[in-house]
């Protein structure tokens, strides 16, 4: 609670990569972003190629157009706290009777904020492909439609699954086994 909050979505990538980067020459692994964590999680893997790492042997995007996409909405983080309260309840990712809570909203709206201004300034710069296969998550009733998705296929030399699971943005919470099993599944056999 005492660390600055990130508004800056390279910083985010920094952040994660000086801690994991000790680790990224010690085994096979693969990178998992949902939502923001999907940008997070493409710009980290285009780090880590960058200087020369092992590569990740799968990455799993989850809940987030690609990130060649051009989005047009008003950015949520300009908001008013209420208005930017409703766009949070419309996401079914927090409870409302957590967004209705005053100490936590203190606590947490800032964090949030930060997060979103991160995510909506964030800037697609064209870049090599990435050589590791991509599975794409989504919520069958996500507002991230198919046609935001297809374009994650153009960012690797390798192969791009989509996987439809049932649900809206927060499929993960109501279908976290699904998405276990399909990231097993598909680890099994690197």
């Amino acid at each position: 609670m005492s660390e600055p909050l990130y508004s800056d979505l390279n910083k985010i990538v920094d952040d994660v990569y000086e801690r994991i980067r000790p680790r990224l020459c010690e085994a096979p692994y693969s990178l998992f972003g949902h939502s923001m964590g999907s940008i997070v999680a493409f710009e980290l893997a285009h780090r880590i190629a960058g200087n020369q790492l092992n590569s990740p042997v799968h990455i799993f995007f989850s809940g987030h157009s690609a990130p060649n996409i051009v989005k047009t909405e008003p950015p949520m983080y300009l908001l008013s706290d209420e208005d930017f309260k409703e766009k949070l309840l419309d996401l079914e990712g927090t409870p409302k009777e957590v967004l209705e809570n005053k100490e936590l909203m203190e606590m947490y709206l800032p964090v949030l904020r930060a997060d979103f201004q991160a995510i909506e300034q964030y800037r697609y710069n064209e870049k090599d492909t990435l050589s590791c296969d991509f599975s794409v998550l989504y919520g069958n009733q996500d507002k991230v439609k198919i046609g935001e998705l297809l374009p994650w296929k153009k960012l690797t030399s390798r192969s791009c699954e989509y996987t439809p699971l049932n649900g809206g943005h927060f499929f993960i919470n109501t279908c976290s086994s699904d998405v276990i099993s399909i990231i097993n599944a598909i680890l099994t056999h690197k």
